[in-house]
């Protein structure tokens, strides 16, 4: 990588990120992450969800009619 990659490690909030690796989780047993998820989104001010099947639902907030943002979807 160079000064000109747009991928930035230095940009990477690594408490965050050591705080979601440390959470001890495996196939069909996310409790701990869903949870964790659902209050961090919560202090963030995030708008989330939990269906029956385990999955988080997270959205930063709604746009006026017209206007879209990413969708992003990852596996706990």
């Amino acid at each position: 990588m160079n000064e000109s990659d747009d991928w930035k490690l230095s940009l990477i909030d690594k408490d965050l990120l050591y705080r979601v690796l440390s959470i001890p989780t495996c196939s069909e047993h996310e409790i701990r992450m869903q949870e964790f998820l659902l209050e961090y989104s919560r202090q963030e001010g995030y708008q989330a969800k939990k269906d029956e099947k385990g999955n988080i639902y997270l959205s930063k907030g709604e746009l006026p009619n017209g206007q879209y943002f990413p969708c992003v979807v990852a596996h706990m």
